[in-house]
């Protein structure tokens, strides 16, 4: 009896694990979770995403806007249900990956033969591609680093990637112009360096970064900065502003700044100021003090030029630099996006090219 009651308990798991087994290995289970993630991607489509909850409250109606938030449907590719179904998914593809490489090595030991082997091989390479290539989207979403910064040349800045610190340096700037004077391509001469010693030097251009074991700085964009001074009863402070963002005067913001910088600077035939290239050939800076949102105060300045406002408030155009913007991004899961790709790339050829092959061979 007992020994009769054991392998009923050993049949019935056995039993168990084969239905679990068929259960994570069927296509119909791979099909039907395409299906869910793809009509799951349709509210991350057209249901605009990361906004305020009052957004969504004010466009589609206080039910409609209720139900998104709390669905998550305002930030589907971020929210735990889709990452549960790509979970599913992936456990799936590497159940059925499992069993490709199961089947690769039992036709093999019956036909060794290399025709046979390459053509088994293809679904094996196929599945194990998926995986790599859904393995490598998931780190890449969880732990993968991007980030924007402006550094003003010369200047340097401070980058923090998990536990490590490091330093963006730029040293030098340049553009080069076409015929017409626009810009036709810009370039940074920037340094990464990490506790004082210098990792990796180089001048960098748009679609030409620096690498440096994953990590990536690419050249986004560059701007102006105006070096200025404002003085009043015998006190000085210095301030260093981007071109068209404003200064506060006061700790309310109620008085204002605004300033516009024009590197070649001339009049249109209406007399507005315009620009007449992107280079310093005749840099001037126009300002509007505002106070309360009336005009107070506006005026043109050259470099080293100072103007002596309403208040005796005293301004002084010190001068002008440039800026360099620059996209830091590392993602860990690339190369393994990358090796997924390479597997499906070896793959659909030995599957199907040599498949077909043996078929013409068969007829």
């Amino acid at each position: 009896m007992t020994d009769n009651k054991r392998e009923t308990d050993c049949r019935t798991g056995l039993g168990w694990g084969s239905l679990l087994w068929s259960f994570l290995t069927s296509i119909r289970i791979a099909l039907l979770l395409f299906t869910i993630i793809a009509l799951a991607c349709l509210p991350g489509i057209f249901i605009p995403q990361g906004e305020d909850p009052l957004f969504y409250y004010h466009n589609y109606g206080d039910l409609v806007g209720s139900l998104i938030t709390a669905l998550d449907f305002d930030k589907v590719f971020n929210s735990s249900w889709f990452f549960v179904l790509c979970l599913l998914l992936f456990i799936n593809l590497l159940a059925c990956t499992v069993q490709r490489w199961q089947n690769f090595y039992r036709c093999v030991i019956k036909q060794p033969s290399l025709p046979a082997g390459l053509h088994f091989l293809g679904s094996p390479f196929i599945h194990t591609g998926l995986v790599l290539v859904l393995l490598g989207a998931f780190i890449g979403a969880y732990y993968s680093y991007e980030h924007y910064c402006e550094i003003a040349v010369p200047g340097f800045q401070a980058i923090t990637l998990g536990k490590q610190r490091y330093e963006l340096k730029a040293e030098g700037f340049n553009i080069e112009y076409h015929t017409d004077g626009s810009p036709s391509q810009y370039f940074t001469k920037l340094k990464l360096i990490k506790d004082g010693n210098n990792l990796c030097e180089k001048t960098i251009s748009v679609n030409n970064p620096l690498s440096y074991q994953g990590l990536k700085v690419y050249q986004f964009n560059y701007g102006w900065l105006l070096d200025l001074s404002l003085e009043k009863d015998g006190q000085s402070r210095n301030f260093l502003v981007k071109d068209g963002d404003q200064l506060a005067l006061n700790e309310d913001g109620s008085e204002l700044i605004q300033m516009r910088f024009y590197p070649d600077w001339a009049r249109d035939a209406k007399g507005h100021p315009i620009s007449r290239t992107p280079q310093p050939n005749n840099p001037q800076l126009a300002f509007l003090r505002t106070s309360d949102g009336f005009p107070v105060d506006i005026g043109m300045l050259k470099p080293q030029e100072s103007a002596e406002l309403s208040d005796g408030l005293k301004i002084t155009f010190s001068g002008y630099r440039n800026y360099t913007g620059l996209h830091v991004k590392k993602d860990p899961g690339v190369p393994i996006v990358f090796t997924g790709f390479l597997f499906l790339g070896c793959g659909i050829p030995l599957h199907y090219l040599v498949s077909s092959k043996r078929r013409r061979k068969g007829e």
